[in-house]
């Protein structure tokens, strides 16, 4: 097993030193978590299709929540509230 040397500071003092050890082997690599972004809109938007595509190529996580923009659903007071 090879073992990697850790520069201690120099304040540490030397007694502590002695018995400090520090095995980085076993020390599990976390990567990071991927963020979902919410995206509100239909589909068959021009506007919507282009945000898809690009998150697509991307390859980053989203939701597609669908709003109805033919029966305004867009203009509902839930959805507007989601806009400040």
């Amino acid at each position: 097993m090879q073992q990697n040397r850790v520069e201690i500071h120099p304040n540490v003092q030397q007694s502590c030193r002695d018995s400090i050890y520090i095995d980085i082997s076993f020390v599990p690599c976390v990567a990071e978590p991927k963020m979902t972004i919410k995206i509100y809109g239909m589909w068959a938007s021009t506007a919507t299709s282009t945000v898809l595509v690009t998150l697509l190529e991307k390859d980053i996580e989203f939701d597609l929540i669908f709003v109805d923009l033919t029966l305004g659903d867009h203009k509902q007071p839930d959805h507007l509230a989601l806009q400040v």
